[in-house]
């Protein structure tokens, strides 16, 4: 695909209608004011989007006739596009990294109490010293990436499943609310991930 092509492209987001990575590309082209088709469907009834899916599960992009598959791949692929990666390979990998420990976070379920009191606070820790060890607000660099927007979705998740959860870690607190009063931000995770 060429550099032209993802200028003009357009783009249409197929996934299941819960919380995944797939809703987190969403919100990068939300963010950055993308024009994206999105639809979302029930996981009893994906299995015609399932079966066009190279590996026959969703979330899908296709960027105009081409499809992409794999949801970090796909975030990977908006982030790079749209300029949410950083300013480097370095800033990337940085990216990535922050995107890979969200995912070992979410890698099993959190929905029990104990899910919660022995998991979390130990990624909320990692994630609070990290960007106090940036010390710029952000996860990478000095602007947004698709890792600030990443974790700020994963927070939300969070907060709606045990309130509180961020008042021990302050820098993490703080970016959250700082992610969530970006309008499109605010705006996106109050429409599809209500916290209630």
């Amino acid at each position: 695909m060429s550099e032209c092509d993802t200028v003009t492209a357009k783009y249409k987001l197929v996934d299941y209608n819960v919380p995944t990575a797939g809703r987190l590309a969403a919100l990068l082209f939300t963010y950055k004011g993308i024009a994206f088709e999105y639809i979302q469907v029930d996981k009893m009834k994906a299995h015609e989007h399932e079966t066009a899916s190279p590996f026959g599960t969703l979330p899908v992009l296709y960027v105009n006739d081409e499809i992409l598959a794999t949801d970090y791949a796909i975030c990977m692929y908006i982030a790079r596009v749209h300029g949410l990666e950083g300013a480097d390979a370095n800033d990337a990998a940085r990216c990535a990294t922050i995107v890979t420990g969200i995912a070992a976070l979410f890698s099993t379920k959190l929905l029990t109490g104990k899910d919660i009191r022995d998991k979390l606070p130990k990624y909320l820790r990692s994630f609070d010293k990290l960007l106090r060890q940036v010390n710029t607000g952000y996860f990478v660099g000095e602007q947004i990436t698709w890792a600030d927007l990443a974790v700020a979705f994963s927070c939300h998740q969070i907060q709606a499943r045990s309130a509180g959860a961020l008042d021990r870690h302050p820098s993490l607190g703080d970016h959250y609310l700082n992610m969530y009063s970006i309008p499109a931000v605010k705006n996106f995770l109050e429409e599809t991930c209500p916290s209630e």
